[in-house]
Order: structure tokens, then sequence, then C-alpha cells
């Protein structure tokens, strides 16, 4: 999902869903092996576009969106962007 906050304005979230359905407002993006991407309607908007990325380095493993084309800028730890535009208000 995507929240207010971070060092460039919105922040980046993960979390693991172990719930069988998705809410009626969930995007859902399919991978192989049964692992699916679920991002609720308005966090969409916002990444749209984006590639995410599993990265393992010394001081964490995490997912990262590694190129976001709604992004101006990211910040250098890539947990938070500033927006081109508001995707709401088009």
């Amino acid at each position: 999902m995507v929240d207010q906050g971070g060092c460039s304005g919105l922040e980046y979230k993960f979390e693991l869903e172990t719930e069988e359905e998705p809410e009626e407002e969930d995007v859902v993006i399919p991978f192989d092996g049964g692992v699916s991407v679920r991002v609720d309607r308005d966090s969409w908007l916002w990444l749209r576009g984006s590639k995410v990325e599993w990265v393992e380095e010394v001081a964490r493993a995490a997912f990262i969106v590694t190129a976001n084309p709604n992004a101006t800028q990211a910040c250098g730890c890539k947990s938070s962007f500033a927006p081109k535009h508001d995707p709401r208000k088009m």
C-alpha cells in the first residue's frame, strides 16, 4: 500500500496477507507458484506501472519498489517517494 509519510512524502508499506479471498476493492496481480500481490485501489493509482523486487542486503531483506513511473524522486532506502502528480485528480 501507499500511505502518507516517509522522507519523500509518500511511503510504501508491505504486509504478508494470508487471507484467501481478496477484498472487493483490491487489485490482484498473480505470479508463478501461486503467489499474488494485492493492492488496494487507492494505492494502485500511485503504483501502476511500478516494479517490485525482493532484495537481500546486509542490513535487510525486503520487498522494495525499484521503479515507479509515478514518482519524481525516491529516498535512498527506496521506502518512500515524491509523486509526479495526484492520480486521483486526473
